[in-house]
């Protein structure tokens, strides 16, 4: 999986059927001022079945190896008749990304690849398959529960998840969490018969804390297929559809002495009030609809503020709608309705590295 934060975001089909038919000139790798020996471009595509993502734009990403050839940004990648356009372009990486929304990938349907570049082609088939569902099953939020599955840093990790649909070839278990300026970006194939995980002990020194972002776990069932000839190495990506879920990571001091403020609502749905005691400054509140996995994956928000300075933050109380002083925000969505279900979520940080999240439903 490309680097994602992102959410990211999650797509589903795996490859099947993949045949390679292309040629390619010989470069004087090694022989002349240039001692370069290997590919001379590497293609990587994620491709996401049509019913797994909020959009139908398909990306690949084309990065050039050998300083000799062509640049990235002159690339042709072709799927099924339709040409990519050139989306972004780093020249200092000789990196080129090129997007369409022009093809709607769908399960059990068969696409051509194609790529050239300079003297160099490569390209082949692929088919995706019937269409897979991941849902994480552990560790998640379960009724009546107002923090996030907790973790001490360092600790491992049990992940545990189901398909609804054909075991995928292999499923992507990954997980990212940022405590400045520690990255996280852990992520493994493992095969596709699988249903469970451990995140090794160790992965997560360092990050505990529980700021924002969130540290969020992914598990995606995915294929990945690398074809090409000695000078292109095309890598297609495919994913099914992923789930997600949040947790919080402890410091080893745990919550430094801290107190995990109490949320309440009142007021009548049209001006519902949000406050927390102690009422201590907040660096940001959000307002969800509830969904399926209590909002974990972020659907169904319809309304945050955050603070400029999270350490100062603002201070409750906080009327839905009304940015508070010290915030930046704009208006909901949508308005709140009587007899739906929501949930507010409120983040305190409390010191460098140290803070909490709580939760109140209505």
């Amino acid at each position: 999986m490309s680097s994602k934060w992102i959410f990211f975001v999650l797509g589903a089909f795996l490859v099947m059927g993949l045949f390679i038919a292309g040629c390619s000139d010989d470069d004087d790798n090694g022989t002349g001022p240039n001692p370069y020996e290997g590919a001379n471009y590497r293609i990587t595509a994620d491709l996401d079945i049509s019913d797994s993502r909020d959009g139908d734009s398909i990306f690949v990403e084309v990065e050039r190896l050998n300083p000799d050839v062509d640049p990235s940004d002159e690339a042709v990648i072709i799927i099924n008749s339709v040409t990519l356009g050139l989306s972004d372009y780093n020249p200092y990486d000789n990196i080129a990304t090129y997007g369409t929304d022009d093809i709607t990938i769908e399960s059990d349907g068969t696409y051509s690849f194609s790529f050239s570049c300079d003297d160099d082609s490569a390209g082949g088939d692929f088919t995706a398959p019937p269409l897979t569902r991941v849902t994480i099953l552990s560790p998640t939020m379960g009724e009546g529960d107002t923090i996030y599955p907790a973790f001490a840093e360092g600790a491992p990790i049990p992940i545990s998840w189901e398909y609804d649909g054909d075991n995928p070839r292999l499923v992507t278990v990954m997980i990212c969490a940022v405590q400045i300026p520690i990255w996280l970006d852990y992520e493994v194939d493992i095969s596709g018969d699988e249903t469970s995980y451990t995140i090794p002990a160790g992965t997560t020194n360092g990050l505990g804390g529980t700021g924002w972002p969130m540290p969020m776990i992914y598990v995606v069932p995915t294929d990945s297929v690398i074809i090409g000839t000695d000078d292109v190495d095309i890598n297609i990506r495919v994913d099914g559809i992923g789930d997600i879920a949040i947790i919080t990571l402890l410091d080893t001091d745990t919550t430094g002495g801290y107190t995990t403020p109490t949320i309440t609502v009142s007021g009548e749905p049209g001006s519902k009030v949000f406050s927390w005691d102690p009422p201590i400054g907040t660096m940001g509140l959000a307002v969800y609809r509830n969904t399926d996995n209590h909002g974990q994956d972020h659907t169904g928000m319809i309304w945050n503020v955050g603070a400029y300075d999270p350490f100062d933050g603002f201070i409750s109380p906080v009327s839905y709608g009304v940015t508070p002083s010290g915030a930046w925000g704009a208006d909901p969505d949508e308005e709140i309705i009587a007899g739906e279900d929501y949930t507010v979520m409120v983040t305190w940080l409390f010191e460098e590295g140290i803070g909490a999240t709580g939760f109140c439903s209505w």
